[in-house]
């Protein structure tokens, strides 16, 4: 049997060592792993929690969660990171307890621009003259506390819009608020269609203002309702009403107790259909006429009609 030279045995033997030396604990290198995978795991479960936090709809949703899909990404690398740069390394020199890996990651919450988010969920509406039409609104805010003024923009000139609540709206950090906007259409009031955007300004620190739209359609037409249940009592009709050139003014019957028939004195004709349907009529040129019901008779209720541009 050949022997080793003395130098090369002695190289063999450092050789060994060292890698004797070099190979890690495997409790220690398991410990990087499974403290790896928690890092992960908590991460993806804040990510999940930060996409449900994001408002409902919309560019503030779609940015608020590129933000967050951003700050998952990072937080995964720093998990991958800190096992291949600290945790192995420290295993490998023989070390204990190498993990330093986080248990839980930083929220992805901190890296978002507070921000408020305003919906109109109602969508559009369609309706006539002299009505109140309710737009319910959604304010969500995104890592903001803080106040919220609201504003109304596109409405016509003889169009009353107001919140409620009115003034400013407080809402808590990811909090959610359900203001309405009422618009108030007058009868001699145009009858077109307009968008209607709100503006939702946060008072605080946050981003830029937030803005929501929904389309109103006013119909030419005023409509007065014979009530379900009015038989020989009170009609109800307005005592006087204010009306332009041009619009359609309607009685509708929704009442099946008793026969109904519109009379007029003036540019407002009998009604010569049969009792129980509605009445319509378009208004000529000013002027001013009174109605009432021609089946119960003037003690039922009396009604003024000016006609003006």
């Amino acid at each position: 049997m050949s022997r080793l030279p003395v130098r090369a045995l002695t190289l063999v033997v450092i050789l060994w060592v060292g890698a004797a030396a070099a190979k890690p604990d495997p409790a220690c290198t398991s410990g990087c792993k499974a403290d790896r995978t928690t890092c992960l795991s908590t991460a993806s479960a804040d990510f999940s929690a930060q996409k449900t936090a994001c408002p409902g709809a919309g560019p503030t949703r779609k940015s608020c969660v590129r933000a967050a899909r951003a700050a998952f990404k990072q937080a995964k690398k720093t998990c991958q990171q800190l096992r291949k740069t600290t945790c192995l390394p420290c295993c490998k020199t023989g070390g204990t307890g190498c993990s330093g890996l986080p248990t839980t990651t930083t929220s992805t919450t901190s890296t978002l621009t507070p921000s408020v988010a305003v919906a109109i969920t109602s969508g559009d509406v369609t309706t006539t003259l002299g009505t109140t039409s309710d737009l319910a609104l959604t304010l969500t805010s995104q890592s903001y506390a803080g106040g919220v003024t609201l504003s109304a923009e596109g409405l016509p000139a003889s169009w009353v819009g107001t919140f409620d609540p009115p003034g400013t709206i407080d809402l808590a950090a990811n909090g959610t608020a359900y203001p309405t906007l009422h618009v108030a259409v007058p009868s001699n009031g145009e009858a077109t269609t307009a968008t209607i955007t709100v503006r939702a300004t946060p008072t605080g620190p946050a981003g830029p203002p937030e803005t929501a739209t929904a389309g109103i359609i006013v119909q030419n037409e005023f409509v007065i309702v014979i009530a379900a249940g009015t038989g020989t009592g009170d009609h109800h009709f307005p005592l006087s009403t204010l009306l332009r050139p041009g619009t359609r003014l309607t009685w509708r019957n929704d009442d099946t107790t008793v026969p109904h028939i519109i009379h007029g004195n003036g540019f407002i004709p009998h009604q010569a259909d049969g009792p129980g349907l509605g009445y319509s009529v378009v208004l000529p040129d000013p002027g001013q006429d009174t109605y009432y019901c021609h089946s119960h008779g003037t003690d039922t209720g009396v009604g003024a009609i000016t006609v003006s541009q």
